[in-house]
């Protein structure tokens, strides 16, 4: 009895994994879905098909699978408005889905297919207040391409075609290069001082009354004599020289104390009033020439027209409104006929109506003034005029004698931040005569040479130009500097320039939300640019892309609210459709594979067949190329249900093969491989692969014939066949190849030790030896490295037992 139950039950133990595989045959994987408008696929892949059946009762479709269990994480299939239920449950043994139409479906079939996949077709009702997607919502609802605004500022944009022309062409306005020189009466300044007048020379000591005399020794002759001197008017006379020489010797501190006590003690006589006219000069030159403007206007009732210092008083007051900027203001004041100028003061003041001229914009009057000067060596000594005139020379296109221009400026000024523009004016003058030959040292320089200057930024900025232009590679370098002068400079048109250059890169390199923000930022903040218009043209052009792309990831709200944010361009039909196929197109091209996957999928679903073939492709290659291989795997066994005579069956089936192989699922990929495989190198590669992965040698051997001599070299496939023939004991043919594989990073230590093993199989010990030290000294470990080290360690005594 005993032996019975124990004959059953070594009979029961063995029959259960029969029992077992019969309950469960097959695990449901995973479940995908694809629309097409009125049709909705979902399909149920399998490790094993299993048996089946369907029911479709109105609005309810069943299907029950039999022996069948669900993988533990598997999804289910989504719900929306027109499929608004998907329920599972387990029935009779069996797992059941049910799917709860809100329409009863017009057709509804479930097929099998070759790869272990049944296929749900349902052909979905729609109504009035369902309706089918139309290809039309392709379609952007912004203005036609032919209706484009005349006002457009991106048809007006001289750059549309080629925004690297930017970097280029543009420059903004530049602030006065070069300081004003203000005037000054001949020395000593007392020779016009009411009412002694010249006579006032000849209370000043000996030495003191040369005009060349030197300013240290002067300011000490000065200052002794006002020490001795005991008469007051005289005293008067030597306080007011002396400080004009502090003045002229360059003495900022002692100069003001010395004319602001003089101004402030004598305020209601000549004495007090030249002396506030000098000490106004003195800030003009050393602090703000605004202020010194006002202040002098307001001291200018006091300046009577016949008083002695009246014309160089009014030059003064021309030059401080032509320094802070205000033409109006210079423009009367030259104007008046008031006062008679000496004929010093008059070729000053000649010089003064040049530059006012070069201020208002009249170049042309400007230039004839400058050159009717009787002597230019007057205009060079002065350095705003001069720089009015180099101005003049380059606003003109006369970039040769520009630069020599500003190379004579260069000689007159002093001061960083002059030299710096001035000789940033020179390169760019250099650049444009010839720009075959660019200055580029020259900008390295003075953006090195004169730190925080405005010129250094500028010349920092050209620099970045000129290496964008070289080389188109280094825009992401170029994006990176730019920031930096945006982040630094406290000139709000540099910041301005440098961040249209950033957008004009971001674009360039596909990054259109980076630009559309950077742009949309720009508009708000910056009302007062001159790059305004440009800034919308680059806004214009990147902005219908940003919202395709918003759209095609399913970001549908954040595009609306960006056009929302930017309807004044649709407003103005200055904004139009482009084609969603070359923006998923684009994508593909730069190699942005998660967008170009996005833009696909959109396509797919807005699109009737047969258009929605020819993006399956695309599809699949984008989604494979993301590393996304099941889902790769699961487009193109959709691609191959749909349309098995698809004129891109043969490239898809390449990807879907491939997408298999990164999965490990080699059986799958023998069910689908095409018998006799075609001429094709990529499917021999996924095929001996597979082989590889099998250990089926002679197999790898014979697809990977050809690859000795195939270009372009893959070193896994050389790798696979040199395996291969080692193992199949072709040991030369493995010769061959293993020494082409040495130096790979992934193959090259299992190929030289490889090598080290054949020569040993050779009865060749001394290359057996050279190999196995050249694994050994390489400073990586790596199991072949180890087993090289561990081979050396033996030899010894290997040698010592063979008696070698």
């Amino acid at each position: 009895m005993s032996f019975r139950i124990f004959l059953f039950s070594i009979i029961f133990l063995l029959a259960a994994p029969a029992f077992s595989q019969e309950a469960v045959a097959a695990t449901l994987e995973k479940i995908t879905v694809a629309d097409n408008h009125d049709l909705r696929q979902v399909f149920f892949s399998f490790s094993e098909l299993p048996r089946h059946s369907q029911n479709i009762g109105g609005r309810r479709i069943d299907l029950r699978f039999f022996n069948t269990e669900a993988a533990p994480d598997l999804a289910a299939p989504p719900e929306d408005d027109r499929v608004v239920k998907v329920l599972r449950q387990r029935r009779d043994g069996a797992l059941m889905y049910s799917f709860f139409l809100r329409y009863p479906p017009r057709n509804a079939t479930l097929t099998a297919t070759k790869d272990k996949r049944l296929v749900l077709d349902i052909t979905l009702m729609a109504d009035g207040r369902y309706p089918p997607i139309s290809r039309d919502a392709a379609k952007d609802t912004t203005a036609s391409k032919e209706t484009t605004a005349a006002d457009n500022p991106l048809a007006a944009s001289p750059w549309r075609k080629n925004w690297l022309l930017f970097m280029r062409d543009y420059e903004s306005a530049i602030d006065p290069i070069a300081p004003m020189l203000f005037s000054l009466p001949p020395y000593p300044m007392i020779a016009l001082l009411p009412p002694g007048r010249a006579e006032n020379i000849a209370f000043l000591p000996e030495g003191a009354r040369q005009a060349d005399a030197a300013s240290g020794a002067l300011t000490a002759i000065l200052l002794e004599a006002i020490a001795k001197e005991t008469d007051e008017k005289r005293k008067k006379l030597l306080a007011l020289t002396y400080g004009e020489a502090l003045l002229r010797a360059g003495d900022f501190n002692g100069a003001y104390k010395q004319l602001y006590l003089l101004a402030e003690q004598y305020q209601n006589e000549q004495t007090g009033i030249f002396a506030a006219y000098l000490l106004n000069r003195l800030l003009a030159q050393y602090q703000d020439a605004g202020q010194a403007h006002f202040a002098l206007n307001n001291l200018a009732a006091k300046m009577l027209p016949s008083n002695p210092l009246a014309p160089w008083f009014r030059l003064l007051q021309i030059e401080t409104a032509l320094a802070d900027g205000d033409t109006e203001a210079a423009g009367q004041l030259l104007n008046k006929e008031d006062i008679g100028f000496p004929p010093e003061a008059e070729e000053l003041r000649d010089l003064r109506q040049g530059d006012y001229l070069a201020a208002t914009g009249k170049d042309i009057q400007a230039f004839v003034r400058y050159r009717l000067m009787e002597n230019e060596t007057d205009r060079r000594a002065h350095p705003f005029s001069q720089n009015g005139y180099c101005n003049i020379l380059y606003t003109h296109r006369r970039f040769a004698d520009a630069a020599a221009c500003y190379g004579q400026l260069a000689e007159v000024i002093s001061g960083d931040a002059a030299l710096a523009m001035t000789g940033f004016r020179q390169a760019m003058a250099r650049l444009r005569a010839d720009p075959q030959k660019p200055p580029s040292e020259s900008f390295t320089r003075i953006a090195y040479a004169y730190p925080d200057t405005e010129a250094s930024r500028r010349a920092a900025m050209k620099s970045i130009d000129l290496m964008v232009l070289a080389d188109h590679n280094k825009m992401e370098i170029a994006r990176r500097r730019y920031q930096e002068i945006v982040n630094e400079s406290v000139k709000r048109d540099i910041r301005a320039e440098a961040t249209i250059k950033i957008a004009i890169l971001s674009i360039l390199q596909n990054k259109n939300g980076d630009a559309v923000t950077l742009l949309m930022e720009f508009l708000r903040d910056d009302r007062m640019s001159d790059l305004r218009q440009t800034a919308t043209a680059l806004l214009i052009q990147c902005l219908p892309d940003e919202i395709r792309r918003l759209v095609a990831e399913g970001d549908a709200m954040d595009a609306l609210v960006l056009a929302k944010q930017n309807r004044e361009l649709f407003a103005k039909r200055w904004l139009h459709s482009d084609v969603l196929i070359e923006v998923a197109k684009s994508y593909q091209d730069l190699g942005i594979w998660k967008e170009a996957q996005g833009a696909w999928l959109y396509l797919l679903e807005i699109n009737h067949d047969p258009e929605r073939q020819q993006f399956f492709l695309p599809l699949v290659l984008s989604t494979f190329q993301r590393g996304e291989y099941s889902q790769a795997e699961e487009y193109a066994a959709q691609y191959a249900y749909n349309y098995p005579d698809g004129q891109d069956r043969e490239a898809i089936l390449r990807l879907r093969l491939a997408s298999l192989l990164a999965l490990r699922q080699y059986d799958k990929i023998l069910s689908l491989l095409p018998s006799p495989l075609p001429d094709d190198r990529e499917i021999h590669t996924i095929a001996a692969g597979v082989s590889f992965q099998r250990d089926d040698f002679k197999a790898v051997a014979d697809l990977l014939r050809d690859e000795e001599r195939a270009e372009p070299t893959v070193t896994r496939n050389l790798y696979m066949l040199a395996e291969s023939r080692y193992r199949l004991g072709d040991l030369s043919g493995a010769m061959a190849i293993f020494p082409r594989i040495q130096s790979d990073a992934t193959y090259g230590d299992e190929a030289t030790y490889r090598l080290a093993t054949i020569a040993h199989d050779q009865g060749e010990s001394g290359k057996e030896l050279e190999f196995l030290r050249q694994l050994a000294a390489r400073p990586e470990d790596s199991p072949w490295r180890a087993f090289a080290r561990k081979s050396l360690e033996a030899r010894p005594f290997i040698d010592r037992s063979t008696g070698g």
